[in-house]
Order: C-alpha cells, then sequence, then structure tokens
C-alpha cells in the first residue's frame, strides 16, 4: 500500500510506504505526528481481506466502483440495516495481545485467527471470540449479539442504552473468564 499526500505548508507532493505510516488499529502517524500536517490525496490499496478479491473480480473490472459494491454486498449479506433493527456496527474492537497470550490461544484453539504485528504482538478478531464463547445469536430481553456477526449489538425494540452497555459488560466479563482477554468497547458510550 502506498499514500500519496500533500504537505500544508508547501504543497509538496509526498508519498509514503505502508510501513511508514505507522498504522496500528484505528491509527496511523497522519493523526499523531503528521496530524494537520499532511493531507492524504490518494491511497493505493492491495486487495487481499477474505472474499473481497474474489467479489471484486466476480464484478469484473477491477476499479473503486466495483469494489464499493463489493464491499457494500459483503456488508449487507453480514450485517443488519440500522433502520430495520438497531445496531451501532462494530461494538468491540479487536484485541491486541502479547505473544506469550497468543500462543496460549492458539495452543487451545488451534483454528484461532490471527493477525501478526510489529514487536511480537498479535490481532485476534474480537467476532471470533464472542463466537467461540457461544455468544453470537444470544439474546438477553431486547438486546443481544446479531445472529451473522458476532462483534454487532443489536436492539431488537425497546432495550435503553443502560440495557445495551449492562448486556455488554456480561460480554466483557465472559471474554476475560475464558480468554483472560479485556474487550474494549470500540463505540463511544456518552
Amino acid at each position: 500500500m502506498t499514500v500519496e499526500t500533500i504537505e500544508v505548508a508547501t504543497l509538496r507532493k509526498y508519498y509514503f510506504k505502508n510501513i511508514e505510516c505507522e498504522f496500528a488499529y484505528r491509527d496511523s502517524i497522519f493523526k499523531r505526528k503528521l496530524k494537520g500536517k499532511q493531507i492524504i490525496t490518494y491511497v493505493h490499496f492491495k486487495l487481499d481481506y477474505g472474499n473481497l478479491k474474489e467479489k471484486v473480480e466476480e464484478l469484473g473490472e477491477i476499479n473503486l466502483k466495483s469494489i464499493r459494491k463489493a464491499v457494500l454486498q459483503i456488508r449487507e449479506s453480514k450485517l443488519p440495516k440500522p433502520e430495520e433493527l438497531g445496531n451501532a456496527g462494530s461494538f468491540f474492537k479487536n484485541p491486541i495481545l502479547d505473544k506469550q497470550l497468543a500462543t496460549k490461544i492458539k495452543e487451545r484453539y488451534p483454528d484461532v485467527p490471527y493477525y501478526q504485528m510489529e514487536n511480537d504482538l498479535v490481532k485476534i478478531p474480537a467476532g471470533w471470540l464472542i463466537e467461540k464463547a457461544e455468544l453470537k445469536g444470544k439474546r438477553m430481553g431486547d438486546v443481544g449479539v446479531h445472529e451473522k456477526q458476532a462483534l454487532v449489538l443489536v436492539n431488537y425494540g425497546n432495550a435503553t442504552g443502560d440495557d445495551i452497555i449492562h448486556f455488554a459488560r456480561n460480554i466483557q466479563q465472559t471474554i476475560i473468564i475464558l480468554f483472560e482477554i479485556e474487550l474494549e468497547m470500540e463505540v463511544n458510550v456518552v
């Protein structure tokens, strides 16, 4: 991946390689050291995420229009529409673990998907943890884990904000007990 930018002070064009962008989970150099100093003008991606590449190829030419269409089709097949079933999208962040804990989990669950990161850190999908805890599709009153996507908590009608937070904390506690991992909420709670 490559990122093209324009420096605000000089209007000079810059190119950043993936490693130079210091990408982390929802973070980059552009949110820290270069915040307000560079304007991103182009991003060049490599399609290698799940079944996105196959879906784009099914649609024909590889371009932004077909990529967008493929992403929307994949999301629509897995995620509830907020106007039909109240939700805030992904509720928890994917936890980043040290190698020791990741190895321990891998020994117990050889099928665990994980993503190797820098400094011997490993990212494990929160949705996988929730599924392994057998919480996918579980419900408590009017709040529950979506039946197709374990990262999405849904309001089936009359759940209050407190009901949702209480349910989310129960999920966090279950994941701590089973995996020794603390899930962090991705949504902003006000």
